[in-house]
Protein backbone atom coordinates (compact mmCIF):
# COMPACT_ATOMS: atom_id res chain seq x y z
CA UNK A 1 0.00 0.00 0.00
CA UNK A 2 0.94 3.52 -0.81
CA UNK A 3 0.11 6.60 1.47
CA UNK A 4 -0.24 10.18 0.99
CA UNK A 5 -0.24 12.62 4.31
CA UNK A 6 -1.75 16.33 3.23
CA UNK A 7 -3.06 18.81 5.36
CA UNK A 8 -6.03 20.87 4.62
CA UNK A 9 -7.20 24.31 5.57
CA UNK A 10 -10.81 25.19 5.27
CA UNK A 11 -14.17 25.00 6.76
CA UNK A 12 -14.96 21.90 8.28
CA UNK A 13 -17.78 20.67 6.51
CA UNK A 14 -16.13 21.73 3.22
CA UNK A 15 -13.15 19.64 3.95
CA UNK A 16 -15.34 16.51 4.75
CA UNK A 17 -16.97 16.80 1.72
CA UNK A 18 -13.62 16.73 0.11
CA UNK A 19 -12.65 14.07 1.83
CA UNK A 20 -15.95 12.13 1.30
CA UNK A 21 -15.30 12.47 -2.65
CA UNK A 22 -11.52 10.80 -2.23
CA UNK A 23 -12.81 7.88 -0.29
CA UNK A 24 -14.64 6.95 -3.78
CA UNK A 25 -12.17 6.90 -6.52
CA UNK A 26 -11.59 3.35 -7.37
CA UNK A 27 -8.37 1.97 -5.90
CA UNK A 28 -8.11 3.96 -2.80
CA UNK A 29 -8.33 1.71 -0.10
CA UNK A 30 -8.89 4.12 3.12
CA UNK A 31 -9.03 7.86 3.71
CA UNK A 32 -8.84 9.01 7.29
CA UNK A 33 -8.55 12.74 8.78
CA UNK A 34 -6.35 11.77 11.99
CA UNK A 35 -7.19 13.70 14.79
CA UNK A 36 -5.01 16.15 16.74
CA UNK A 37 -3.85 15.21 19.82
CA UNK A 38 -2.75 18.44 21.41
CA UNK A 39 -5.79 20.43 22.76
CA UNK A 40 -5.39 24.10 21.19
CA UNK A 41 -7.12 26.29 23.76
CA UNK A 42 -7.75 30.15 24.14
CA UNK A 43 -7.23 30.87 27.46
CA UNK A 44 -9.52 33.87 28.47
CA UNK A 45 -6.66 34.90 30.31
CA UNK A 46 -3.64 34.54 27.42
CA UNK A 47 -2.13 37.40 25.75
CA UNK A 48 -3.49 35.76 22.43
CA UNK A 49 -7.40 35.29 23.76
CA UNK A 50 -9.45 36.39 20.67
CA UNK A 51 -6.94 37.22 18.10
CA UNK A 52 -8.36 36.86 14.71
CA UNK A 53 -5.55 34.22 13.57
CA UNK A 54 -6.59 31.32 16.68
CA UNK A 55 -10.56 31.89 15.27
CA UNK A 56 -10.20 30.95 11.41
CA UNK A 57 -10.32 27.81 9.41
CA UNK A 58 -9.25 24.26 10.74
CA UNK A 59 -6.15 21.99 9.59
CA UNK A 60 -6.84 18.95 9.00
CA UNK A 61 -4.43 16.52 8.66
CA UNK A 62 -5.67 13.83 6.33
CA UNK A 63 -3.97 9.98 4.74
CA UNK A 64 -4.68 8.60 1.66
CA UNK A 65 -4.16 4.99 1.54
CA UNK A 66 -4.19 3.02 -1.85
CA UNK A 67 -3.37 -0.25 -3.70
CA UNK A 68 -0.62 1.23 -6.08
CA UNK A 69 1.35 4.56 -7.27
CA UNK A 70 -0.95 5.31 -9.71
CA UNK A 71 -3.82 5.55 -8.09
CA UNK A 72 -2.29 7.53 -5.50
CA UNK A 73 -1.36 10.02 -7.74
CA UNK A 74 -4.80 10.30 -9.35
CA UNK A 75 -6.17 11.05 -5.56
CA UNK A 76 -3.43 13.64 -5.39
CA UNK A 77 -4.28 15.34 -8.02
CA UNK A 78 -8.06 15.54 -8.00
CA UNK A 79 -7.68 16.41 -4.42
CA UNK A 80 -5.77 19.80 -5.48
CA UNK A 81 -8.62 19.96 -8.05
CA UNK A 82 -11.07 19.83 -5.32
CA UNK A 83 -9.42 22.27 -2.75
CA UNK A 84 -9.13 25.06 -5.61
CA UNK A 85 -12.71 24.40 -6.31
CA UNK A 86 -13.96 24.56 -3.06
CA UNK A 87 -11.21 27.80 -2.11
CA UNK A 88 -9.24 24.96 0.61
CA UNK A 89 -5.29 25.32 0.84
CA UNK A 90 -3.67 21.41 0.38
CA UNK A 91 -0.53 21.26 1.69
CA UNK A 92 1.09 17.88 1.02
CA UNK A 93 3.42 16.20 3.62
CA UNK A 94 6.02 13.82 4.83
CA UNK A 95 4.81 13.27 8.06
CA UNK A 96 2.16 15.19 10.68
Amino acid sequence: MDMLRVRISGPRSVVDQLVFLLGDIQGVERVEVIDDLMPHMDDEDSSSAGLAENQGDEVAQVEIEAEDEATLVRARDLAFEGARRAGLALEVVEEF
